[in-house]
């Protein structure tokens, strides 16, 4: 079950980048439904790789969401990308890996870029402040092996925390 909610994804992320926001998430919907069913049935089993696999099937559908003009809905996938990420990082304690880190620090990334409004940036600098915590960590803890990638991610949290704190005249 689990290769062919890949499959979903893979259809899903080709009609986003070729800018059908709406059949994207239809397909993205069909590999959470997918995963969720998967999830159920295997309970005790559900492995870490496959959370948060569906940690980021629902980030990556609340970021289309969000493009789409459904702030609702991409909220609501954020906060549930959220969840399924903490639940794995106190779950997993020390095994947390770096690629587990990532997604979760960017699944709060992209909800305060879900709720970028101007009366509503104090929120949105939470949602970038865990980020950077999370991040912060994750490059003390890999040293030298702290590579561009998160290097990236960590930026993009800085800058849109920046972006938020503007908003709100905090500057």
């Amino acid at each position: 079950l689990n290769r062919f909610a890949d499959r979903q994804l893979a259809n899903a992320n080709a009609k986003k980048d070729v800018g059908q926001q709406f059949d994207s998430i239809r397909w993205h919907s069909a590999a959470i439904a997918i995963q969720e069913v998967l999830r159920k049935q295997l309970s005790e089993q559900w492995s870490p790789e496959y959370a948060n696999s569906l940690a980021t099937a629902y980030c990556n559908r609340g970021s289309i969401r969000k493009s789409a003009g459904d702030i609702t809905g991409a909220i609501s996938d954020h906060n549930t990308a959220i969840a399924l990420g903490e639940i794995l990082r106190e779950q997993l304690g020390e095994q947390w890996s770096p690629n587990f880190a990532i997604n979760l620090a960017m699944s709060y990334v992209t909800r305060g870029l879900s709720r970028m409004f101007p009366d509503n940036a104090t929120w949105e600098s939470s949602n970038y402040d865990a980020a950077i915590a999370i991040l912060e960590v994750l490059r003390e803890q890999l040293g030298e092996q702290w590579s561009p990638k998160y290097a990236n991610a960590l930026s993009a949290a800085y800058t849109s925390r920046g972006f938020a704190r503007k908003s709100a005249g905090d500057v």
